[in-house]
C-alpha cells in the first residue's frame, strides 16, 4: 500500500545494512552524465552516506539486492530525460527494491507516476524538501508499493567529510558571483514550469555535439562576464551595504558548477578562497555554506532553492535568502 512515512532516511538504509546496491546511471542515451559540479557533491555526500551503512556497489543490475537513484533536482517536468531513467528503473526490474536518495519533484499540471507498471518490490522515494513532499502527496497519485519520505540534499552529509574539512578557513580573495545561464536562470518564464508536458527550448549551440563546442567555451564565459545583469546590480548593491570591507576585492563572474568551467577541484577552490559568494546555483550555496562563507542564495524560477533553503538553510546566520522580487 502506498504511504507516507516518518522514517529518516538513516533509518531506512538501516534496514538494507550490508546489501549490494545498483546505483542507477544519471546519463543520457549516449552515456554522458546529466551533472554538474553541484551534482557531484550531492554523489559523493550521497556515497558517504551509503558506506554508513556497508551498502556497497553492485555492477550486476540483475543479481543486486536493492536499486538506487542518487539525489537530484532533475526529478521535474523540465528534464524528460531524468524521468526516464525512473521509468526504467522502476519498470525494468519490479522485483528488486528501489530507494531515490532525497530529490526535488515538480510535475505540475500531471502525475509524476503516470504510465507506471505494477511492480512487486517496492519503492522508497525521499524529497530533500517540503514543497516536493507536499507535491507527490496532494497533486499525483502515488501508487501500491510506493512509499514517500522526507530528508536533506545528501550534499550536506559532507560537512564534517574532507570534502568540505580541507578548504576550511581559507583567506577570502575574490568576491564569487554565480549566475547560471541556462533554462532555470532565475528570469526564465514561469510558464516553462507549469505547463503538462512542456520541455524548454534549446538553443542552437546546446544541440551541437560537446567535440565541437569546447572550442567555443572561452568565447562564450568571456561574454557572459561582460554581460550586466539585473542579478550582477544587486550582489554590487549588497556588497557595498552589507560587506564594504570587502568591496575592493576583485570579482569572479563564473558558473563554476559548470564542466565546461571548471573541475570539481576548481569548484571548491573558488568558492572557498571567496570572501562573500552570491550564486544562483544551489550547491554553490550549499558548499559555501558548509564553509561557513557569507552567503546569498537567489530564488529560481520554480520552487527548488526557496525549499531547500527553507528546508535545511534557514537556521545558518550567514545564509540569506534572495527573492526573485527583490532582484528582477
Amino acid at each position: 500500500m502506498s504511504q507516507v512515512i516518518d522514517q529518516t532516511v538513516n533509518e531506512v538504509l538501516e534496514q538494507h545494512r550490508g546489501k549490494r546496491a545498483f546505483r542507477v546511471p544519471m546519463h543520457d542515451s549516449e552515456g554522458v552524465d546529466f551533472g554538474n559540479n553541484g551534482d557531484d557533491l550531492i554523489q559523493f555526500g550521497g556515497e558517504l552516506l551509503l558506506s554508513k551503512y556497508d551498502i556497497a556497489p553492485c555492477d550486476d543490475r540483475a543479481s543486486a539486492d536493492l536499486h538506487i537513484i542518487r539525489g537530484n533536482g532533475a526529478m521535474i517536468q523540465a528534464y524528460k530525460m531524468a524521468r526516464r531513467v525512473f521509468e526504467h528503473a522502476w519498470n525494468d526490474y519490479p522485483d528488486t527494491p528501489l530507494l531515490m536518495l532525497p530529490a526535488t519533484f515538480h510535475y505540475p499540471g500531471a502525475d509524476f507516476f503516470g504510465g507506471l507498471k505494477k511492480r512487486s518490490a517496492p519503492v522508497t522515494l525521499f524529497c530533500r524538501e517540503k514543497y516536493s513532499f507536499e507535491h507527490l502527496q496532494n497533486e499525483n497519485t502515488i501508487p501500491e508499493g510506493c512509499s514517500v519520505g522526507l530528508g536533506h540534499d545528501t550534499a550536506f552529509q559532507l560537512k564534517d567529510d574532507p570534502i568540505v574539512q580541507n578548504y576550511l578557513g581559507r583567506e577570502g580573495k575574490h568576491v564569487l558571483m554565480v549566475e547560471r545561464n541556462d533554462f532555470e536562470h532565475p528570469s526564465k518564464n514561469q510558464a516553462v514550469w507549469s505547463n503538462a508536458g512542456s520541455s524548454p527550448k534549446l538553443s542552437v549551440f546546446s544541440k551541437v555535439p560537446p567535440i565541437f563546442k569546447k572550442p567555443f567555451y572561452p568565447i562564450r564565459s568571456m561574454l557572459r562576464r561582460r554581460k550586466q545583469t539585473p542579478f550582477r546590480a544587486f550582489c554590487e548593491r549588497k556588497l557595498q551595504e552589507d560587506h564594504a570591507e570587502f568591496a575592493k576585492l576583485p570579482r569572479i563572474f563564473a558558473d563554476v558548477s559548470d564542466r565546461t568551467v571548471c573541475n570539481f577541484e576548481g569548484f571548491c577552490e573558488q568558492i572557498a578562497t571567496a570572501a562573500v559568494v552570491f550564486s544562483t546555483r544551489l550547491h554553490v550555496g550549499i558548499y559555501a555554506a558548509m564553509l561557513g562563507k557569507p552567503t546569498y542564495v537567489f530564488e529560481g524560477p520554480y520552487h527548488k532553492i526557496r525549499a531547500i533553503y527553507e528546508h535545511s538553510m534557514a537556521d545558518m546566520d550567514h545564509v540569506r535568502f534572495v527573492s526573485r522580487e527583490q532582484y528582477l
